[in-house]
Parts: structure tokens; sequence; C-alpha cells
């Protein structure tokens, strides 16, 4: 009896597993629907597009004819380089010729003291 009764609870468990899994849907038609109204909807929308482009193209124009006219530019001075100015020459300093005549000397005397 509790060998019928394990496989009456067993069969219930499983039947009630199958009959929870939902029923297949119906076909969806609406999404073949939309798939062939598809090309309809891209010409439409490159339509409006092209209608809105032209419009802001226009609106642009009106702008640009409302606008003062613009000045004509400044003609540019020629490209002249100024001249360099004249510089003084430097005046270097001079030592007269004795005065290092005698400093050779002494670095000479002080170079053959330690040699």
């Amino acid at each position: 009896m509790v060998r019928t009764a394990t496989l009456i609870v067993a069969a219930w468990a499983c039947a009630s597993a199958a009959f929870a899994q939902a029923l297949p849907a119906p076909p969806d038609t609406s999404w073949a629907e939309r798939m062939m109204d598809r090309p309809r909807q891209l010409g439409l929308e490159a339509e409006l597009n092209a209608l809105d482009a032209r419009l802001r193209s226009e609106q642009n124009l009106a702008a640009l004819q409302t606008q003062p006219p613009r000045l004509p530019p400044s003609p540019e001075p020629p490209n002249v380089i100024p001249p360099l100015p004249t510089l003084a020459q430097p005046v270097w300093p001079s030592i007269p010729e004795a005065a290092l005549a005698a400093s050779r000397a002494r670095i000479e005397a002080i170079l053959a003291e330690r040699r």
C-alpha cells in the first residue's frame, strides 16, 4: 500500500510539472506585418529628412540674405623689411706691448723654476 501511494505521489508530481509548462503561443503576425511595413517607413523617414534639410537650407539662405554686406578687407601693407640699424664699432681693450712682454717673462721664469 505504501508502495502504491509512493507511485501515485510520484506520478502526480511529474504530471503537475508537465502541466505547469506554458502552451505554445500562436504565431505572432504583428512581427511579419512590421517587417512588411519597414520599407515604407524607411521611405517616409528619408523623405522627411530630405524635407527637413531643404527647410534648413532655405532658412540659412534667408538669414544670409538679410545680413548687412561685408566690407572689403583692408589692403595689407607691402612686406618691406626695415634696414638694420648701424652699430658703432666696438672698442676693444688694448694692453701695451711692454706690459705683455713683462707678463710673459714672469710666467716663463715661474715655469723654469719648476723644471
